[in-house]
């Protein structure tokens, strides 16, 4: 039995001394909120229950293309195959965990178009059933995308991941850990896989992609979320900046010298 005086004073209690309270407020909020819907419960005692904002991240999901690279550079002397694939759909799709695990051989998809007299052939990953029940497809880089779809097809087996104890796929914990071992490795322990969706997210928006596409394609539901996932390089934007015009020079005096500075 639910009773709100008691549930009351036991999140007062624990808001003072718990700092991961906010994801069992957000559980037991939903939980109330589905029993009265089922009518077990008259009124939704969950209701009134405040959800803090999520706390940041104590170390900054930050990921460089070189600390990527150590990544792939160790699995290659494992010589793990597996690992590999692991890396590449986290790196160049930036894909959960968990909808990781349950991706299936044939949602490595090869799409062929005809343009004029030439073919162009893509491929993608298809995702299904991710956070919010949600399915995409994300567009892959086509080196990758045609070496994960070859090593899907020489599989044999209906998941990617396959698991090694019947028809299953395997746990998303068993693949991080993976990662994890790699980490310790290369002097990364602190990084896991949520990183490598940041470092999807930054890298397509310094390379120039609009951030409403890599929206879409982290299957976020508002663009705040995905700004979160961003951040900031070491290029010099001002470098960037070119006001120059076709054949001129442009060019501003500056007034105590007779040196100018040309844009």
């Amino acid at each position: 039995r639910l009773k709100k005086k008691h549930l009351r004073l036991f999140f007062t209690f624990k808001k003072r001394s718990c700092s991961q309270l906010r994801a069992v407020i957000v559980c037991i909020k939903s939980y109330t909120k589905h029993l009265t819907k089922r009518k077990i419960l008259k009124k939704d005692v969950g209701k009134d229950f405040e959800s803090t904002k999520q706390l940041p991240a104590k170390i900054e999901r930050n990921m460089s293309a070189k600390d990527v690279r150590k990544f792939f550079k160790e699995a290659q002397k494992k010589n793990d195959p597996e690992c590999i694939v692991i890396l590449q759909l986290l790196a160049y799709a930036g894909v959960r965990r968990t909808a990781l695990s349950r991706i299936a051989c044939n949602d490595i998809i090869k799409s062929e178009n005809q343009n004029g007299t030439t073919i162009d052939t893509t491929y993608s990953v298809r995702l299904r059933k991710t956070k919010g029940n949600k399915s995409r497809r994300v567009k892959l880089n086509d080196k990758v995308g045609k070496w994960l779809y070859d090593y899907a097809r020489s599989l044999g087996t209906v998941y990617l991941f396959p698991s090694k104890v019947g028809n299953g796929n395997k746990h998303p914990g068993t693949l991080a850990q993976k990662i994890k071992r790699i980490a310790k490795k290369v002097g990364l322990p602190h990084v896991s896989m949520h990183h490598f969706r940041h470092f999807y997210c930054s890298q397509s928006l310094h390379s120039g992609a609009d951030l409403a596409t890599v929206q879409e394609q982290m299957g976020h539901s508002s663009i705040s979320t995905t700004s979160v996932y961003a951040h900031g390089s070491t290029k010099n934007i001002s470098n960037l900046i070119d006001l120059s015009l076709e054949g001129e020079d442009i060019t501003i005096q500056h007034n105590k010298s007779k040196n100018s500075l040309k844009i």
